[in-house]
């Protein structure tokens, strides 16, 4: 079953398009939306959506923008954009990022469904063949009962985030090294793991910073980076989300 995740500043607009046509039929059973682009990348990152359809227009982070971060983190998203017509030429340029489709505001609905289902067709047609490629054992009956393919490139993800955790890596980093697509990886991981891709990150890399607290001298945003953490603020707030305490707090109640 596919995600899609709706990014539009005007809930009437985002409302419209979750009513306007019977998603299920089209393989989307999972559904979220967003009011402006930051708000959507937090959850496109924790959401891992298949296809997104934003505007171009909003608060905070405009949808421009929003298509570069996602594209940089989740390639294999389907990414629609929506404009206004005074928009159309400029929202062309982003063909450098390999946007899906567009879409002219009012969305006409005929022309939704139409690219919707397009893209559903290319999905499902790149999961078959990843599928496919990397398990090939699942066509010998003597080894059906005994093929484990899925934990096998999920113990191979996790080897290369317990090696590279310290590091800049996403979603697609880890599917390379598993040699399979990050949306085929997030779906099976969260499977596996009972925890998404960056939970699961943020956790490890969150034990490890709270081990080098409390055995060493290291100041707090050199365990940052250490962990794999360039912002501060950002390590200090998972710090908290997770243990309830931030650095100093942590250092000083565990010594």
């Amino acid at each position: 079953m596919l995600r899609m995740l709706i990014v539009d500043d005007e809930p009437t607009i985002r409302k419209g398009m979750l009513s306007c046509i019977n998603w299920e039929e089209y393989g989307i059973s999972e559904i979220k939306e967003a009011g402006n682009g930051a708000d959507a990348l937090s959850e496109a990152l924790s959401f891992y959506p298949h296809i997104l359809l934003t505007d171009i227009r909003m608060p905070v982070m405009d949808g421009i923008e929003l298509s570069y971060r996602v594209r940089e983190k989740l390639p294999d998203c389907k990414i629609v954009i929506i404009s206004g017509y005074d928009e159309f030429a400029y929202a062309k340029s982003l063909m450098r990022i390999k946007v899906a489709d567009y879409l002219l505001k009012p969305v006409d609905e005929n022309e939704l469904m139409q690219v919707i289902s397009r893209l559903v067709d290319e999905i499902k047609e790149e999961e078959a063949r990843i599928s496919h490629r990397h398990t090939p054992h699942r066509l010998d009956a003597r080894n059906a009962n005994n093929y484990d393919g899925k934990r096998n490139f999920i113990q191979i993800a996790l080897r290369f985030i317990e090696e590279h955790y310290s590091e800049n890596i996403g979603l697609s980093d880890v599917a390379d090294a598993a040699f399979v697509s990050p949306n085929y990886l997030s779906r099976v991981f969260k499977e596996e793991m009972n925890v998404n891709f960056i939970d699961y990150l943020n956790l490890l890399r969150i034990e490890k910073a709270k081990h080098l607290l409390l055995n060493t001298n290291l100041k707090s945003y050199e365990i940052a980076e250490k962990v794999g953490y360039k912002d501060y603020k950002y390590f200090s707030a998972m710090l908290k989300k997770f243990t309830g305490l931030s650095p100093r707090d942590y250092r000083q109640g565990r010594k």
